[in-house]
Order: C-alpha cells, then structure tokens, then sequence
C-alpha cells in the first residue's frame, strides 16, 4: 500500500498530456503560518529538523522564517491555491508593512489561505507523471490539489487538522472530448498505527461518516513510554462529493450549492497485515480488489466479483465495525482478526466526472486522549462534533484559545485566571461558566479585553479575568457564551480546568 500512483505537478491544460516539471523550484508544497514573522519558531523548527528544541539553532529559525516568507510571496493561487482577496481582482498580490522594523505582512492586503486557519499547506499532484500505475492500469489525467489546514488553539479544536482534496479531471492527450468517468469512488485510506501497530482495533460511527482507530489493550507499550494513556484517532468525511439533486442544497468549496447533494461515507472496511484480508497485490487484481473495497465490499478478484461483508447477525453490510466500544455494544472489531495492525477505508460514492469536471472532499483527523483507551475514544467523538459544528458553519466563527491558571491563597480558596486569545476584531462579549461535573455552574466570569483584567493591552485579542471560589474536590469546565460582531452567540465547551 506504500507505492504512490501520483507525482508532484499540475497538469497543464485539458487533454494535453503535459505537465509541470516535477523538479521545477515551483513544484513544492507550500507551508504558510499567519504569525510566521514576529512568532517565536523554535518548536517548529525542531519539528521540521526532527531535532529537540534546545538543539535548534538561530540559523535554523531565520531559514524557516525565510521560507515562510517566500512561500507566502509565491503563493500558488494561479495553480488553484486559496486566498483571501481583499481588493477583488482575481490576483494574487501580497503586501507588507513595517512593524517596528521587522516587516509583516499587511492585514489590508491579499493573504494566503482559508478559512481562518493559523496554518495551511497546499500541494498539487497528478497520475500522468508515474506513468502505469503500481497496479498496471494508465493514467488518466487526474489533478489532485491539496490544502491542508489547522488553527493554533487548546482543546478540542487544537487536536483536528482539517484536509480538501480537490480532484480535477483534465485527461491525457488520448482522452477523448466526450470522455467521462462513471461509478466513481473516493476514499480516505489509513493505516492508523495508535502507538504500538500491532495492538489496535478499528470502527465507524455511520451517524458521524467516522471512521477511527482505538487500542485494542492498555496499555499501549509506545504511549507508556511517556506515561500516557493511549489515545485515539479519528477521520472524519465531513464533506463527500456532490452530485445532483433536486431541491437540496451542498457544500463545495467552502459555499453552499443549491440543486446538489454531499454524499456521506458510504462504506467502512478494513483490512489487516496477515489477516482475514490483507493488503492487495501490486497487480491489474489488486486494481479490481481496491475498487470492491471502495464499493464496499470484500477486496476479492475472482468471480463473481462482488461478494459482500455479513454482520454477526448475517445481515449484508459495507460497514465494518459499527458499534460502541465505550458501552460495549453491537459489532465490534476482534471477531474477524485479532488485535494487529490495521487498514482502514472510508469510501463515498458513486458519482460520475466529465472532462473538466471538478470534485472535492473534506476530511479531518482528529485526536482523543482521556483517561484510558475508551475514554480516549470518547474524547475524539467530542472533538469531532465540535469540529463538525465549525465546518457546518462554514468557519465563519473560529474560537478564541482559553487558558486557565489555578493558584491556591490558602487551603479553602482557589484563585482561578483565565485568558482568551483571538482574532482581534472577531469578539464582541465573551462570558464564561465554570461548570461542575454534575453540570451545576460554580461560578461565572466576564472576560474583558480593557488592558486591566489580566488581559494585556486594551484592545490587543487577549481577553482576561480572574475570581477566588472556594476549593473543589473535582476539576471544574470552562464553557464560553461568545459574542461575535456579527451578534451570533456561540457556546461551545472548550477548557476542562
């Protein structure tokens, strides 16, 4: 499954068969960060260097930097990159202004990205440039762009890293005008690997289009390691491709379009290395088992050619594993194949592309860690239905990052400061609970962003308060009734203190 059947590059233009020089300096994958020019980089220096914080050096934050500045300049928006563009010409056209002598960029002007994210990666790739495909079928001009995206915040939104795959059909100079592809599927493929690989388990959750993979035991030898609990992780098809419907409406490209539907994750399999099934062969019959795994079905080769998945109760499905591990409850994995290093397929489908047609997914991975393996996997649920909410609407409302401190005066008082950090613009109000356990409020807690709450410098995006309570004998959760300038009201829960 480690074989690419892609290469880096655009194609350029429809039915041509020509493509960008994979080894062009402007075939890259651009990375691009909001705060790149004044942030402390060390940590994502060491990072990308895959070296310890205290080893990185000032030489290597400058050519970070440096390279965040370049990409920033070059922006592919011409290959399909996205931009916020403030003056509406169509062009990309960045601009920058000195601050205090260090120049950043100009808030006014053009800037790369989407959707409010801190963070965005772009790339482009196509099937022309390898030639035959590991699994000897032909290319067919298929352009993939790719933008990648998260958000520099605590909690549950600080886990999930958001992904748009954008598919582009734009054909070989074989392809015919009239060309199409019919009975189209796209999947997410993972091999998740939770710490340990060899001691994992998989399911879904079809009322979320979620797959996720969990361990199997606790605890988890790689995640014991750093006395941790093992997590677990989750892939989340929020947005499956469109087709037409009458009366409905869908998302693509970040807007709503009325007279289609997103189709959802409409199958869950996996497989297993050395189990009930394996990985499929680099060969024309691995071809046909993959497109039975994206229909949802066995990857068989042999006739017939589409065999189907049975439940414990002897129902056909093409969902593997939709019950509840934290309760127990319906089909869980462990029944076909023992705990092992998992494969796993979200597919959504079908769906038909002309020549020129455009399609797109959006994905997100998504962390859980609590206070064992089952915890975490609840954890992720709630991550993924926070996240859920933001893509619903639209990521017009990114909240801010909440901080909490705890300091105890004596032994019945706790001093209790909190901070929001944000968009300076974004807020206008943000009040606070601080919730118990039981649901009851201990307390509530005005934040104010006046310079003389704890908060920094009047009007800067940082918003504070502090309060005395009495001690607790559990933590207590921090939940937010946030204001936005546009007078919406969001209430998410956002910081377990």
């Amino acid at each position: 499954s480690y074989i690419n059947g892609t290469g880096p590059g655009a194609i350029l233009g429809t039915r041509t068969g020509s493509i960008e020089n994979p080894t062009d300096p402007n075939v890259r994958i651009w990375r691009i960060r909001r705060d790149f020019a004044t942030a402390d980089l060390r940590q994502d220096a060491a990072e990308m260097l895959h070296k310890t914080a205290e080893n990185v050096t000032d030489a290597d934050m400058t050519a970070l930097r440096d390279q965040y500045r370049k990409d920033w300049n070059e922006w592919p928006a011409s290959k399909g990159a996205p931009f916020y563009d403030r003056d509406g010409n169509g062009i990309y056209s960045p601009q920058w202004i000195d601050q205090g002598g260090v120049l950043v960029p100009d808030p006014a002007a053009d800037e790369p990205g989407l959707a409010n994210a801190d963070q965005v990666i772009w790339f482009v790739a196509n099937d022309i440039v390898t030639g035959v495909s590991p699994w000897q079928s032909p290319p067919i001009g298929m352009e993939l762009q790719t933008t990648i995206w998260a958000y520099a915040r605590d909690g549950f939104l600080g886990n999930t890293i958001f992904k748009k795959s954008k598919l582009i059909y734009k054909g070989t100079s074989n392809t015919p005008p009239t060309a199409s592809i019919t009975d189209m599927y796209i999947c997410h493929w993972s091999d998740p690997d939770v710490g340990d690989s060899g001691d994992d388990f998989v399911g879904c959750d079809t009322t979320l289009s979620l797959g996720y993979a969990y361990n199997a035991v606790e605890p988890d030898k790689e995640y014991a390691k750093f006395n941790l609990p093992p997590p677990a992780i989750g892939y989340d098809f929020f947005q499956g491709p469109i087709v037409a419907s009458a009366g409905s409406s869908a998302i693509f490209d970040l807007k709503v379009r009325q007279g289609y539907k997103n189709l959802p994750m409409t199958s869950f399999i996996c497989f297993v290395s050395g189990g009930t099934y394996a990985d499929p062969p680099f060969t024309p019959f691995g071809a046909i088992q993959w497109y039975n795994m994206l229909q949802g079905f066995p990857p068989t080769s042999t006739n017939p050619l589409f065999s189907e998945f049975y439940d414990p109760q002897g129902n056909p499905t093409k969902f593997l594993f939709p019950g509840d591990p934290v309760r127990h409850t319906g089909w869980l994995d462990g029944l076909m194949d023992p705990p092992g290093d998992r494969r796993m397929l979200q597919s959504s489908g079908p769906f038909n592309m002309a020549l020129g047609d455009t399609q797109e997914i959006v994905t997100a991975v998504i962390a859980g860690i609590g206070n064992d393996r089952l915890n975490s996997i609840t954890e992720m649920r709630t991550a993924d239905r926070y996240a859920q909410l933001l893509y619903d609407d639209l990521f017009s409302f990114i909240p801010p990052s909440f901080a909490a401190s705890t300091t105890f005066p004596n032994s019945s008082t706790a001093h209790i400061a909190v901070q929001a950090r944000g968009t300076t613009s974004a807020y206008k109000t943000i009040a606070t609970s601080l919730l118990r356990s039981d649901g009851s409020k201990a307390a509530d807690l005005i934040l104010y962003d006046d310079g003389t709450h704890n908060d920094g410098l009047a009007n800067d995006g940082v918003w504070g308060n502090a309060i005395d309570l009495p001690t607790e004998q559990r933590p207590l959760t921090l939940k937010a009734d946030i204001t936005t300038v546009q007078a919406c009201i969001r209430s998410p829960v956002l910081l377990k203190m």
